[in-house]
């Protein structure tokens, strides 16, 4: 055989080997990347529903900020002349909307602000001033009605300032849970307070 023979078969062989290495990476399936990285919610909603709007953004004392929307807007409402039904329904929203934004965006509020419950996370507040507010609605006489909605907002700021227990101890639950959960705490002293101080008077 001759050397150009010898060549030229060489050729064809290593010639068939790519064409078939090709073939079977041609048949394979192609299997997309899958994202490591969990799933995150959108960092503006996160932002706008933890600091309520931007009032976490406030100064001084952005929680008293965060405290003041319930009972603002259920004095609105009873201006206004919506009867006591309203005025309950919109603070259980109100309480469940924004326990929700803590428990839900809680992850999101660490990597937005660096560290848990932050001051500017303000939501927990909103949250936990419910309860005083819910128990001024349906408790405190109509005569006496926006001062019990006052002290409501007064006694939930006590309260959530000093943090009597178990307050503290639920500070140091997980993310978002712990972020809300000492607020209402905060909150069922000040409605309890509050339940008090009425049959007092």
């Amino acid at each position: 055989m001759s050397p150009e023979s010898s060549a030229s078969g060489a050729n064809r062989n290593t010639a068939g080997a790519l064409e078939t290495r090709y073939d079977a990476a041609a048949s394979e399936p192609v299997v997309p990347m899958e994202s490591s990285s969990p799933q995150r919610s959108s960092p503006a909603l996160a932002t706008l529903a933890l600091t309520v709007g931007g009032l976490g953004f406030l100064r001084p004392a952005p929680g008293t900020w965060g405290s003041l929307p319930p009972p603002l807007l259920i004095a609105l409402m009873a201006v206004l002349g919506a009867d006591t039904i309203w005025q309950l329904t919109t603070g259980v929203i109100l309480m469940l909307l924004f326990s929700f934004a803590c428990v839900y965006f809680g992850a999101e509020g660490e990597r937005r602000f660096g560290r848990k419950d932050a001051s500017e996370v303000v939501a927990d507040e909103t949250a936990g001033v419910c309860l005083p507010v819910l128990a001024a609605v349906w408790l405190v006489p109509t005569e006496h009605y926006y001062v019990g909605l006052l002290s409501s907002f007064l006694l939930f700021r006590l309260f959530d300032i000093t943090k009597p227990w178990p307050a503290r101890r639920l500070e140091k639950l997980p993310l978002g849970w712990g972020v809300l959960l000492d607020d209402l705490a905060a909150g069922v002293y000040a409605a309890l307070a509050l339940v008090v101080g009425i049959h007092l008077i």
